[in-house]
């Protein structure tokens, strides 16, 4: 997968945090007072687009910063700690709570 150049990065962050959000306020706000057309789907619209554009984003910084590491990105879901299960063995238990506990 070809990864996003620094330029197109800077570019695609400053377009989703700051330009996307000001037009999407700004156009609400316009709406309101001149009973301009759309006023709730043009917000929502680009809120909508500054979501996927932030999960893009999201994933370009997290396969860079892999890459830099060397480390691997998890490919299946992490859940974080380990809960313990009370139906398990009272031994695991009580290890699992022990752990969970000193963290």
């Amino acid at each position: 997968m070809k990864s996003l150049s620094n330029k197109a990065y800077d570019i695609l962050k400053y377009l989703t945090i700051i330009v996307l959000p000001a037009i999407g306020a700004l156009y609400s706000g316009l709406s309101q007072i001149w009973q301009l057309p759309y006023a709730a789907e043009v917000p929502a619209t680009i809120t909508v687009i500054c979501t996927f554009l932030g999960a893009i984003l999201c994933i370009s910084t997290a396969q860079y910063n892999a890459a830099q590491t060397g480390k691997h990105l998890p490919t299946g879901p992490t859940y974080g700690p380990e809960v313990p299960d009370p139906d398990a063995d009272d031994a695991k238990f009580e290890e699992i709570l022990r752990e969970f506990k000193t963290k």
